[in-house]
C-alpha cells in the first residue's frame, strides 16, 4: 500500500503536567496492548524505565519552586520524558507500518494519535440497492475497532447538506423509505473510542 502512518504526539506543545498525564496514558495503554510485548527493542526505553523518568519529572515538579535550579531540573527531567516517548513514537510507527490496514488501530491502542502521508488505500465504505426492500440502500463500512460509532448520513445529489439519518455501534445500515429513481449521495463517519473521527468517502447511487 502506497502510504505511511505517522505517529502524532505534539510533544513540544505540551506544558508539563500535560506531558505527564500523556507519558502516563502511553506506558498504561501500551501495557495493555497485544502490538507492545516485552521486551522492547535494545535502542527503545522499556515501560519500567519510561515510568521510571516520568515519576522523575513529576517528583521535580512538585517540589518547593527554588529559581533557576528548580527550572534546569524540571526541563532536565522533561527532556528525558520527551527523548522517551520520541524513540517509543518511532518503535510504534514501525509496528504500524509492517501491518497495514491495521495501523491506525495500533497507534491509537498506544495513546497516540496518527495522520496518513501519502496515497492511502481507500476507506472501505459501499453501497448497494437492498434485494430485500424496495426504495432502500443497504451501506456497510469497515469496522476498525471494537464499541466504535458509526453516524450515517444522506443526502440528495442537488442537496448543499448531508444529515444523518442514525448512529449507532454496527458497521452496517439500510436507509430505507428513498425516493425512487432519485440520486443520492452517501457517506459514514466512524468515531473511535479515543474520539478521533474518520469519515468516508462519498459514494453515489440512484435508489432503485
Amino acid at each position: 500500500m502506497r502510504y505511511t502512518w505517522i505517529v502524532v504526539q505534539g510533544l513540544a506543545r505540551k506544558s508539563n503536567p500535560d506531558l505527564i498525564y500523556y507519558a502516563k496514558q502511553v506506558a498504561g495503554m501500551m501495557e495493555k496492548s497485544p502490538w507492545f510485548t516485552a521486551p522492547f527493542p535494545v535502542n527503545i526505553t522499556s515501560l519500567p524505565v519510561f515510568r521510571q523518568h516520568i515519576q522523575e519529572m513529576e517528583t521535580e515538579l512538585n517540589k518547593p519552586y527554588q529559581g533557576k535550579a528548580s527550572t534546569s531540573k524540571i526541563r532536565a527531567a522533561r527532556d528525558v520524558v520527551e527523548n522517551d516517548l520520541f524513540l517509543i513514537g518511532n518503535y510504534v510507527k514501525g509496528i504500524a507500518a509492517r501491518n497495514g490496514d491495521k495501523g491506525g488501530s495500533i497507534i491509537l491502542s498506544a495513546g497516540m494519535k496518527y495522520r496518513v502521508h501519502g496515497k492511502r488505500k481507500a476507506y472501505t465504505f459501499k453501497v448497494i440497492n437492498s434485494k430485500e426492500q424496495q426504495q432502500a440502500v443497504k451501506a456497510t463500512t469497515e469496522r476498525i475497532e471494537r464499541d466504535a460509532v458509526y453516524q450515517w448520513q444522506i443526502k440528495k445529489i442537488n442537496e448543499t447538506r448531508f444529515r444523518t439519518v442514525d448512529t449507532n455501534f454496527r458497521a452496517a445500515y439500510i436507509y430505507t423509505d428513498l425516493e425512487r429513481a432519485a440520486k443520492y449521495n452517501f457517506r459514514v463517519i466512524t468515531t473511535l473510542r479515543k474520539g478521533t473521527t474518520v469519515t468516508s468517502q462519498v459514494l453515489e447511487l440512484i435508489v432503485m
